[in-house]
């Protein structure tokens, strides 16, 4: 498992699998030059995003839990009133002008 990969059982993130990455890591041609304790270093980091990932999952799902989708769209669009046009809903869904069209369309044809 690498970065980002889901599981296909439960569809949580893995962020890393620490014997592929170490492994990777010790064995990786352009580390040769590291010195031992840049490798601890690593490995270090390695196991402390092992045991940060599971934790950053539990945030990141209480907080899309707990999120409000008007303060969502706030946050990604700015602030706006959504009881005016145009960002306001239409009256309608439309389906009469679309069927309008179907039947200018039909006609056409014959």
């Amino acid at each position: 498992m690498w970065i980002g990969q889901r599981l296909p059982s439960r569809g949580t993130r893995v962020l890393l699998d620490v014997s592929r990455a170490y492994n990777h890591l010790v064995h990786d041609e352009r580390l040769a030059g590291w010195t031992p304790e840049q490798i601890a270093t690593a490995r270090r980091w390695v196991e402390v995003w092992k045991q940060a990932g599971p934790r950053l999952e539990r945030v990141r799902r209480e907080e899309l839990r707990h999120l409000d989708p008007q303060r969502a769209i706030a946050l990604l669009c700015g602030e706006a009133d959504y009881t005016v046009p145009p960002r306001a809903p239409r009256p309608t869904s439309g389906l009469i002008e679309q069927q309008r069209w179907f039947m200018k369309a039909a006609s056409r044809r014959e």
